[in-house]
Formats: structure tokens, sequence, C-alpha cells
């Protein structure tokens, strides 16, 4: 199964220096270095639309790398990976004492306000991190970073301006969303997707989106509800899981039955293109 994200190698190598039979003074007397090696891959696998140009997430000398020491919570190192040497390490990467653990957190974004923000068309925040203690043997810690957030894309059909005068899309529903008050909207003009922040405690990094899609009929097509009143106006409701590192686009569609009480309905469409399938879910709806 192909993989959406960067990997960071790290190695944790520990030198024995001339020790004494004091356990204490040989361990002060041990150290190690620290190096790093970093390579990307793209995001967000599936085909389609992209609003943001995401060719600098894959480049590795764009990300910035901090390593900071656990045990005295101070950061040693905050540089470009272009920065590193041909070897992935530098002076502050080397010599580090025996027994004490390291932090290693690799990220790009384009704006760091992107980190936080419940949602965006132009930037999208990446990270991954490890921990590794500094000991007299070689590891290896592989990190995966990925994006904070899944890609929705929504998509009109050409025949929705035939029959309606307003439809739009309305999402909400998110952690970020809900501590902001934020809502999303989809215009019947947009083409690009937005990227939804996922919370990074979420369950199996997968939130529920909760839509409304607001429609209004052209008046050649309105519907009489029981009280012979005319009926013009609807909002349509549903919900789907939006995982972070996957793509989903909601398709609106409507559908036209001549008859006697001139039925009109909408069929959208959820396409939930991920790496490992499609899941397409059909719900048909009607005026009522």
């Amino acid at each position: 199964m192909k993989k959406s994200n960067l990997m960071i190698l790290a190695a944790a190598t520990a030198l024995l220096t001339t020790g004494t039979s004091c356990s204490k003074k040989l361990q002060q007397d041990r150290v190690g270095d620290l190096s790093i090696n970093l390579s990307s891959e793209s995001f967000f696998d599936a085909a389609g639309t992209k609003a943001v140009d995401e060719a600098p997430y894959k480049n590795p000398d764009n990300y910035t790398i901090v390593v900071t020491n656990l045990n005295t919570e101070n950061t040693i190192l905050t540089c470009k990976a272009s920065e590193l040497d041909a070897e992935g390490t530098r002076e502050e990467l080397k010599n580090l004492p025996f027994g004490e653990s390291y932090s290693i957190i690799a990220y790009y974004v384009g704006d760091i306000r992107t980190k936080n923000a419940a949602y965006s068309k132009t930037d999208f925040y990446v990270e991954g991190s490890h921990r590794v203690t500094i000991d007299n043997t070689k590891k290896p810690v592989s990190i995966s970073c990925t994006p904070n957030c899944g890609k929705v894309n929504a998509s009109f059909d050409a025949n929705m301006g035939t029959y309606y005068d307003q439809y739009y899309i309305e999402m909400r529903g998110t952690k970020a969303m809900k501590e902001s008050g934020q809502v999303l909207t989809f215009s019947k003009g947009d083409t690009d997707p937005w990227y939804i922040k996922i919370d990074e405690n979420a369950q199996g990094g997968t939130e529920k989106i909760d839509f409304e899609i607001y429609l209004k009929v052209k008046e050649e097509y309105q519907h009489m509800d029981k009280e012979g009143n005319p009926l013009r106006e609807t909002t349509l409701t549903g919900s789907f899981q939006l995982k972070r590192n996957m793509s989903h686009r909601i398709s609106v569609k409507a559908n036209y039955t001549p008859s006697t009480t001139g039925d009109l309905g909408i069929s959208i469409t959820i396409d939930d293109t991920t790496i490992d399938r499609d899941i397409n879910i059909d719900i048909p709806l009607s005026w009522i």
C-alpha cells in the first residue's frame, strides 16, 4: 500500500570513551551522535483538483527540524534540513550525553498560522516526530510526517443551474470548527478544495463532517406544500467521516422527472477516495 509521508531517519550512535571502575563516571563519559536523513513523497493520494502547490511539501530541504533535550527541556537545534551536512548532522548533534532523551520534530508549512486554522484553501501543515534515547547501540528511528488535515472538494453538476437560482454547501462539525465557531462554505462557483484540520487526538485520525446543502428552486419548478403554498427553498443534510491525509469529493446533481407534481430531486454522491479503496455513497433526496 502506497503511503504519503515524509520519512526521517534518525540514527543515535553512542561512543564509549576511556572509562574507570566507577560506573557513575563511566556513564558520564559516554556520548552519542544524532544524524538525520530526510526523504519525502506526495500527499493526498487521490487524483483531482489541487488548491495548493504541493511541490514545496515534497522537498525535504524546506522542512524545519527541531531537536529538544527532554531531560532539560532545552532546544539544542532548530534549523532547515538543508542546513544539515552531507551526513545529516551538525555540531549540535554530536557528543550528546549518554542516557538522555531527545525529541526530533520535522515540519513544513507555508504560513505558520495554518497550523491552528480550522481550514484553509492556500496552505496546510505537515509534521512528524519521534523520541530517541542516547545509549551504546545504534538506534535507527523512522518518522512519518503527514498533513494535519483532510482534503474536501465539492462539485455541482452543470444541470443545477437549469433548476435552481441558488445553491451552496456549508460544512461544520470538527473540533477546530466548533472551537472557532467557523463554518466552511462551498459556493456554486467554487472549484478548489478545502484542507480541513483534523484534531491530533481524534480516534483513528478521523472526524465527522456535517454538511447542509441549501437550494432555491426556480419558480417554474417550485412545489406546493400540503397547504398549497409555493415551496422554493429547502435544506438537505448529511455527514461523512474525514480522515487525515485523505481526499473526499461531494458531487451534487439535480434529478428532474416531468410529472403532474413536477418532481425534482437531488442526487448526492460522496466519493471517499483513499489510499486503499473508493467508497461511493448515493443518497437520493427529493422534495417533500
